[in-house]
């Protein structure tokens, strides 16, 4: 079997143009517009199809139609009947001939874009039959029989196109890939062997580190969601705490004042304590000298009864007519004895009122015994209170271990405010709230201002009485 080689030319100078193949060939070559618009500017594409193996050199890139026209291409195809397996020299081959043959006569070149000079190659017809035969002419002089290989062992269709750089192209490697993709891109801007081996590294490596830094996020993700549910049931806890604060300090109040009015009732007890003793003291007089009065008495009462006339001796005795001083001690014996009568209902309602009270002394004792004991039931309650309050207080720092107040103003290189400064300041916000020195104030908006005093201020985190965290602001 006879070795031909044919070339093709085509391209978009006037839309798009093809010379040289027959018609078995031209629906081929009618599919490479729009082919090759994501390759680099020069691209060898290597391909069989049918009995043939088709060579494409393609330029693709800022190539500009006869009028102007952006997205131009320009393309020589070389058509052989064998498998060439030196596709780098059919490289060079085919670039050679552009750049000798196809700049200058059919496109022009300024640096940046290659602009057609011409609106159809069949305007070119002699000069393109005149490059092919030198192609021809080339691949007969300098190809040798190991070069052209028969298509019998080669798909017959595409099935994958591998990307090749120019300088990687061994013939052996290129062949088998050819055998099992059935095409190839050959460019010198496709990376090397050597550059792919860096980038899969490098490609490897961040990938690494990209599956590394999501699963580091998964677990930030989940460690802040534990850490919400943990502030949500602190925060929860906390609000109980300070429930069961608010009700301990009411309770602390309500206990403060009955301590009071026991002590008070205490002291009152202690009072009448000592009212009932000196009443004691003088009922135990009065008792001294009631025998006396009450002998005294009774001798008046006998002198009285033997001077007065009885009745059972008027009639059997003689009337004495009466002597004047008789009749005057009798009268002043009767107003004794009603004297004595009336001082001494005068000291038994005395004696009453004075044993009144002494009657009720044991209920009064008894009822500042009761008192006392309550008194002293109330200071163990107390203790016991203030020792939940101190338990609270131990579970607030314990919330708050290891956090701290951060001042949205400070960096790694500013750890102060200016004068009248303002920040934002934030901590874990568990129903506590801010305090400050004078010299810093609080604003409306919750923001820390710094006063116009120069000097090192303290800023307080406070859960109910108890300040928690607190930090130092330095106001220059």
């Amino acid at each position: 079997m006879n070795i031909k080689f044919t070339l093709f030319v085509h391209g978009v100078p006037k839309g798009q143009k093809i010379w040289g193949p027959s018609e078995q060939d031209r629906d081929y070559i009618g599919l490479s517009y729009g082919k090759y618009k994501d390759k680099p500017n020069k691209v060898l594409s290597v391909e069989i199809n049918g009995e043939n193996s088709y060579y494409t050199y393609f330029v693709g890139q800022n190539v500009l139609a006869k009028d102007g026209r952006a997205g131009s291409y320009f393309a020589l195809t070389l058509r052989i009947n064998r498998y060439y397996a030196d596709v780098k020299n059919i490289y060079n081959l085919l670039d050679a001939a552009y750049n000798k043959y196809i700049l200058n006569k059919i496109l022009k070149y300024n640096g940046v874009v290659s602009s057609y000079l011409i609106e159809d190659f069949i305007q070119v017809n002699d000069y393109l039959l005149g490059l092919e035969k030198e192609i021809v002419n080339y691949l007969n002089q300098f190809s040798s029989n190991t070069d052209l290989l028969p298509l019998s062992g080669f798909p017959k269709q595409v099935k994958s196109v591998e990307e090749i750089c120019l300088f990687d192209c061994d013939s052996g490697k290129i062949t088998q890939l050819i055998k099992t993709s059935g095409a190839i891109m050959i460019s010198p801007d496709y990376p090397s062997i050597t550059l792919k081996s860096i980038m899969k590294k490098k490609d490897d490596e961040i990938q690494k580190v990209k599956e590394d830094g999501q699963n580091a996020m998964k677990e930030i993700r989940a460690e802040y969601s534990i850490a919400e549910k943990n502030i949500t049931t602190l925060k929860k806890e906390l609000e109980i705490e300070k429930e069961k604060a608010d009700g301990l300090r009411k309770s602390l109040e309500n206990s403060n004042k009955r301590v009071l009015d026991l002590e008070k009732l205490n002291r009152s007890g202690k009072q009448l304590q000592d009212e009932l003793k000196k009443k004691n003291d003088k009922l135990g007089k009065v008792e001294q000298v009631l025998p006396k009065i009450s002998t005294a008495v009774k001798e008046l009462s006998s002198a009285f009864d033997g001077n007065v006339v009885r009745g059972d001796d008027y009639d059997t005795k003689p009337q004495i007519k009466p002597q004047p001083r008789k009749i005057k001690v009798n009268s002043f014996v009767s107003f004794s004895v009603s004297l004595l009568n009336t001082i001494l209902l005068l000291l038994i309602f005395i004696v009453s009122m004075i044993l009144l009270p002494k009657s009720c002394t044991d209920r009064n004792n008894q009822a500042l015994a009761d008192s006392q004991n309550e008194i002293q039931s109330l200071k163990s309650e107390l203790a016991n209170k203030k020792q939940e309050l101190n338990k609270l207080k131990e579970f607030s720092e314990k919330i708050f271990k290891g956090a701290r107040i951060d001042v949205e103003k400070f960096s790694n290189e500013k750890k102060y405010l200016k004068k009248g400064e303002e920040s934002n300041i934030s901590l874990l916000e568990i129903g506590g709230s801010f305090t400050v020195d004078p010299g810093l104030t609080i604003t409306e908006k919750g923001l820390v201002r710094a006063g116009t005093e120069k000097g090192t201020y303290k800023i307080y985190y406070q859960v109910g009485d108890s300040v928690v965290k607190s930090r130092e602001i330095e106001v220059k």
